[in-house]
């Protein structure tokens, strides 16, 4: 751990963030000189031998022609001065005889074959250049003159060149470089450790002032010493003490605040208690008048003997029974939607199917008040739909009963459109509008409200706990849409939603444009 610390403080990073760009880039300079210093020892180990060699060839034209061996060591003796000659050998073609000045190994050239008078050859550390030795033609005649006179290859020379020197100089430009690449290294490692320390040990300072200051004693204050940056860091702590002094005592204020709003809350949640018991009371006395009818009526019964007086009682039985079922039903999916919300399942159902079973169900009720009942389903809408069938048709059929219920003329038409499809996602509009009595307008921003009625009136006709329409709310934005009203007093009421679904896989004519309704169909 004490390892983990020292390598990760301030002052070695900087250090390691200094030294290693500079490592890196003596490394790649290093690399370059000795590169470079190679290339121009070796291009003047070159020139001289080029040098030499055409010194030679030239001169010993003469020498080799009359096999002056006298002449040609002399040739090459003084070549031999050049530090870097080794040695050099004359090779006479008419004799096919060699002449060895100094240290030279004839198998080298021997086992070169055929001389190459273009490039030089390397070999066990010598470099050997060739040169032909030519006798040039005179022309005899001052006629001959426009006559090129042939010329004679009578042999050729050859000299070899160490690279003792060159890799001498090399080795000492490679200690060079290293000698200034590490002092180099050293200084700037020096000059990087002061430059941290100076850093460093403000930091290390701030550091404890700051723990301090966390411990509680805010009255420490921040010596202001090191670089620009780390004065200006230490002011700032010092600024912040000071502003946390300042917000302790504004603290203190906002506490003594904060205690009258929490007794305000706790105010209201004593209202919001006395309203729920207000509910449960309200509850217990609407389950209470139908739970009384059923059992009132059903006594009655058992001791009536008259045919019409007993279908009567019947009559009431069922009605009371039927708003008590409505309202357990309600409170039900209440509870449910705000426990958790609701799990909608993912299944490919019929939509025509289950749009025809729900108008078979409210169809005797919508009969019974005189009402007719219509339902539209666009071409757009795929036949086949994904998604929770129960769920969406029980938003359709809460509104339905709804609008059966306040219509006491005319009719009540559903409509079912696609307004957006992507892939097989598909957005459904769907309204249900009625020529009932409409709603006051001031009462529409909260209809969807738990236990909200038009009007008390409403619950003694009618019967319910005012948690339909809510329930519908909670059902449409889990399947991902909204439910919206528009109604006029005495023209009657829209209501709609949007619900995402899925086209099924089977369907076989895959919705195209959904932007713009079709015709209505006949169901």
């Amino acid at each position: 751990m004490a390892v983990d610390k020292r390598f990760s403080s301030i002052h070695s990073r900087l250090l390691f963030t200094s030294l290693l760009p500079l490592i890196l880039l003596c490394m790649v300079l290093a690399g370059y000189m000795i590169s470079s210093q190679r290339v121009v020892l070796l291009t003047n180990l070159k020139n001289i031998g080029n040098v030499a060699i055409q010194q030679l060839s030239s001169n010993a034209e003469f020498a080799l022609y009359s096999n002056n061996e006298e002449m040609l060591r002399d040739l090459g003796e003084s070549v031999l001065d050049i530090p870097a000659v080794e040695g050099v050998t004359f090779y006479n073609i008419n004799l096919k005889s060699n002449i060895t000045i100094g240290s030279f190994d004839l198998t080298a050239i021997k086992a070169q074959g055929e001389p190459d008078f273009a490039k030089p050859f390397y070999a066990d550390h010598l470099w050997y250049f060739y040169a032909p030795i030519v006798r040039e033609g005179i022309p005899l005649l001052d006629y001959d003159e426009g006559v090129v006179p042939e010329s004679e290859l009578l042999g050729w020379v050859v000299v070899s060149l160490t690279d003792e020197i060159l890799l001498e100089q090399k080795r000492e430009g490679i200690f060079a470089v290293l000698v200034v690449s590490t002092l180099g290294l050293l200084i700037a490692a020096w000059i990087a450790m002061r430059i941290g320390r100076s850093i460093s040990r403000p930091l290390e300072n701030l550091t404890a002032t700051v723990d301090t200051m966390e411990a509680g004693n805010l009255n420490l204050f921040a010596t202001e010493e090191g670089p620009l940056e780390l004065r200006k860091l230490a002011s700032g702590i010092n600024q912040l003490s000071t502003s946390v002094r300042q917000y302790n005592v504004r603290m203190q204020s906002e506490v003594a605040r904060a205690t009258a709003q929490l007794q305000i809350t706790l105010i209201e949640l004593e209202d919001a208690m006395e309203a729920q018991d207000q509910f449960l009371a309200r509850m217990s006395h609407e389950l209470r008048t139908p739970l009384t009818a059923v059992i009132g009526f059903s006594k009655l019964l058992a001791a009536e003997s008259d045919a019409g007086k007993r279908e009567e009682s019947l009559r009431i039985i069922s009605m009371s029974s039927n708003m008590l079922l409505t309202m357990i039903d309600d409170i039900l999916e209440f509870s449910k939607a705000r426990a958790g919300g609701f799990t909608l399942e993912k299944v490919t159902f019929d939509i025509d199917s289950w749009m025809a079973d729900l108008f078979a169900i409210h169809q005797p009720r919508a009969e019974e008040r005189g009402l007719t009942l219509n339902y539209n389903i666009e071409d757009s809408v795929p036949k086949l739909m994904v998604g929770d069938p129960v769920r969406f048709t029980q938003v359709i059929s809460n509104l339905l009963s709804n609008a059966v219920k306040f219509t006491d003329q005319g009719g009540v038409t559903v409509a079912i459109s696609c307004i957006a499809a992507e892939d097989k996602n598909i957005l459904l509009h769907c309204s249900v509008e009625d020529t009932g009595k409409g709603i006051r307008e001031e009462k529409i921003p909260v209809l969807f409200d738990p236990f909200s009625q038009e009007d008390t009136s409403i619950n003694r006709r009618f019967g319910g706990a005012g948690l339909g329409l809510s329930i519908c709310k909670s059902l449409v934005q889990a399947m991902g849409g909204e439910i919206k009203v528009r109604s006029k007093l005495g023209q009657g009421s829209v209501f709609s939603f949007t619900c995402k679904l899925a086209a099924g896989d089977k369907d076989i004519t895959q919705p195209t444009d959904c932007q713009s309704p079709g015709k209505y169909g006949s169901k």
